[in-house]
């Protein structure tokens, strides 16, 4: 993982990582109505993932979330900047590509 940010939003980890993929890690922190014991209230564990191809095939440089527009940025090494819009209204629908 060369570099990762979080969508709190919608409880979102996306990792980018040396090849093409940005992988997307659903993640939930256990409350205490659905924990075994209270050792495990606030523990947080993995509820899917996913990945989707970015247009560069370069290794990602870095990823970062802008909450205030809502959208993924990431840079990779051959200089290619790509922007993903972050759908928050619509958690079924979580990224959707804008400009490449």
């Amino acid at each position: 993982v060369n570099d990762f940010c979080c969508i709190a939003e919608l409880g979102l980890l996306v990792t980018a990582s040396s090849d093409k993929f940005l992988r997307i890690f659903k993640l939930e922190v256990k409350q205490a109505a659905e924990a075994a014991s209270l050792s495990e209230v606030g523990q947080v564990y993995l509820v899917s993932n996913s990945s989707f191809v970015k247009e560069s095939g370069h290794r990602c440089l870095q990823v970062e979330y802008d909450r205030k527009r809502g959208m993924l940025i990431a840079l990779s090494a051959d200089n290619l900047l790509e922007v993903f819009k972050v759908n928050v209204n619509k958690p079924e629908t979580i990224l959707k590509k804008l400009v490449r």
